[in-house]
């Protein structure tokens, strides 16, 4: 799967000069969940959808990887529970939020930003959308493995993708990408670069 290297060392860059204030031993964490349950609760009307997208694990979910610094970590830790849902008016993401919680115990939630993405085509697979998050929280000290001890709220950038829905708006092999960065003024820094994902691909 090919990573957004220049959507991501554009930030890594601006991150490089910026102030830290948190006890962090990375500048950004990246997870990837597989499998994912997708549900528009009627037929998913594409890129000028309005509605609500609900967001749910089954026993088909995997946490697929970890990445810490775009350098893939190795983590005993399973996924136990996805919830969320994203908002859509027309196709433009208007607000949601979503929840990531891991057998160890640990957990992320976060919100997601109006008006900061959309629904776009995916060649082959279906649809994609992608929008800013804030207000990102780790509990726990440690996620998957990582140290997250030092963080307070974080912002970020989701990717959903593979969404292939059924007559009925559900598709139950989607994936989501969540990206966060834990400088302060990051999400400033995520509206100016643009899509960390771009070039991502499903594993």
């Amino acid at each position: 799967m090919a990573m957004g290297i220049r959507g991501i060392c554009a930030v890594c860059t601006a991150l490089a000069v910026a102030p830290m204030s948190v006890d962090a031993a990375f500048s950004q964490i990246q997870f990837d969940i597989n499998g994912l349950r997708i549900d528009a609760g009627a037929a998913f009307g594409g890129f000028t959808h309005t509605g609500q997208l609900a967001i749910s694990a089954d026993a088909n979910s995997v946490l697929a990887s970890i990445i810490v610094d775009a350098l893939p970590t190795s983590t005993s830790s399973t996924l136990s529970s996805v919830s969320g849902f994203i908002d859509l008016t027309f196709g433009t993401v208007m607000g949601g939020q979503f929840s990531v919680a891991l057998n160890d115990g640990s957990l992320y939630t976060a919100t997601i930003l109006t008006g900061s993405g959309s629904v776009a085509p995916q060649a082959g697979q279906g649809f994609q959308m992608t929008g800013l998050s804030f207000s990102g929280t780790f509990v726990g000290s440690t996620f998957g493995g990582v140290d997250v001890s030092g963080l307070g709220a974080v912002d970020g950038q989701f990717l959903l993708q593979s969404y292939t829905p059924n007559a009925a708006g559900i598709d139950a092999d989607s994936t989501l990408n969540v990206f966060t960065l834990p400088a302060p003024g990051s999400l400033v820094l995520l509206l100016g670069a643009g899509s960390l994902f771009a070039g991502r691909r499903r594993r």
